[in-house]
């Protein structure tokens, strides 16, 4: 009786007859895994480290555009938000299974944690908006409980030194509150003392940390009438705001230093500015901000002067953003503040709380985006950090560029034509 031999023992047409079995189709090895791969090896130290100085975001590693991803989080995102609850929320919301639950069973989730997992899931998508080729890549970290956890470690420890660097760069520049550049701190605070002199112990610092009506307040003086030379004196009214202040208080008893929508520190607004009618005039205009956004994001070098071409080193060209946004006015926020103030970067001072300070900065952006005061804010900024947009070539050389002959040439023989050009017989 005659059998056919088992379909797996057949030798295809044409083979090696000498192979007893065919060889399966090697597995197709996706770009989002062999990122992965290759991610894990940067992880543990298996993989090749390469100098990632001047790269940007087209040109980096996918491990250097993960925690390029984690180190815009705070920056650009939200820096009060925990880095991990934004990845599980996010991955939850893309990722997870789901299965079919009765209605009459479902579990209805407290609004208070509703909000928080969709404030979770848009801060997730902000910060893979910088790399959208990360989030796949991320994916694969997520098939793994024991690589997610990797994953979510290493963006906590790279978000945490972001803003960590970003603190300490800032620490020391105290110079940036100074809206005139003639001007000194006075007293000076060397950069050996503690920040224990900062905030209300210092005139000058505590007239930036405060609102403008009790600054107003308290720095009102009074001339006497006769005609020597002394100096002018505080009020009665303004000695007792004084001591109000000390206690954290305002002449009615309410805390003076609270995080409301009304009650902005001075140095928010461009100097001498502030209208009480009209709160919204100069609010976030201030050379304060501006000198602490371009330190954060065009170099510290530009702080002051700014630059006319984004540096090819910096956090911009880092995380390859270009346009400011709400966030960053934000985050720049709560770092000048905190510059100016006794403690160190925190949840809160006393009773002012950092992070819905921070809300409030984003709130009245994005309350209504189109309304003038927002939008010529945004336009403020986005010239005085970036300028034209136009970026340094990324070359490797660390030295100012030099014009060549020919350029200068041409350059010069352009400047004498327009100054021997006769006048321009159709005008007036």
């Amino acid at each position: 009786m005659s059998t056919s031999a088992p379909a797996n023992n057949s030798v295809p047409s044409g083979s090696d007859a000498s192979s007893s079995t065919a060889q399966p189709a090697p597995a197709t090895v996706t770009p989002a895994k062999r990122a992965f791969d290759e991610c894990v090896a940067d992880m543990d130290g298996s993989g090749p480290r390469k100098k990632s100085k001047r790269e940007s975001m087209k040109t980096k590693s996918a491990y250097q555009k993960l925690l390029s991803c984690a180190r815009y989080f705070p920056r650009g995102v939200n820096p009060f938000f925990e880095i991990g609850m934004a990845l599980n929320y996010g991955s939850q919301a893309l990722w997870a299974t789901r299965t079919a639950v009765d209605a009459a069973n479902t579990v209805t989730i407290p609004r208070s944690e509703l909000l928080e997992q969709q404030k979770g899931v848009k801060a997730f998508n902000q910060m893979f908006s910088i790399s959208p080729e990360s989030l796949d890549v991320a994916r694969e970290f997520h098939k793994d409980s024991k690589d997610w956890s990797s994953l979510v470690s290493l963006f906590r420890g790279a978000s945490s030194a972001a803003r960590q660097t970003d603190s300490t760069g800032l620490k020391h520049e105290l110079n940036y509150v100074l809206h005139d550049r003639s001007l000194s701190l006075v007293p000076n605070i060397p950069k050996t003392q503690s920040k224990s002199n900062r905030g209300l112990n210092h005139p000058m610092l505590r007239d930036a940390l405060i609102p403008w009506p009790i600054r107003t307040q308290i720095n009102e003086m009074t001339t006497p009438d006769d005609d020597n030379d002394s100096e002018p004196t505080p009020t009665p009214a303004a000695v007792k705001a004084l001591k109000a202040l000390r206690r954290g208080k305002t002449t009615e008893d309410k805390k003076a230093l609270v995080a409301e929508l009304d009650q902005w520190p001075s140095c928010f607004y461009a100097e001498n500015s502030f209208d009480p009618d009209d709160p919204e005039q100069g609010l976030f205009r201030s050379q304060f901000l501006l000198r602490v956004l371009r330190h954060i994001w065009t170099a510290p070098g530009s702080a002051m002067d700014g630059c006319s071409k984004i540096p090819a080193v910096c956090h911009a060209a880092a995380h390859g953003q270009f346009t400011v946004t709400p966030e960053m006015i934000a985050y720049a926020c709560a770092q000048a503040r905190t510059m100016i103030s006794t403690s160190d970067w925190a949840d809160k001072d006393g009773s002012y709380k950092y992070e819905k300070m921070f809300d409030n900065v984003i709130l009245l952006f994005e309350s209504d985006p189109t309304d003038k005061w927002a939008v010529e804010t945004l336009a403020w900024f986005q010239r005085g950090v970036f300028g034209s947009g136009e970026q340094e070539d990324d070359d490797d050389s660390d030295d100012e560029p030099v014009e060549s002959p020919g350029t200068i040439l041409r350059a010069r023989r352009a400047a004498r034509r327009r100054v021997q050009a006769p006048p321009d017989s159709s005008s007036d």
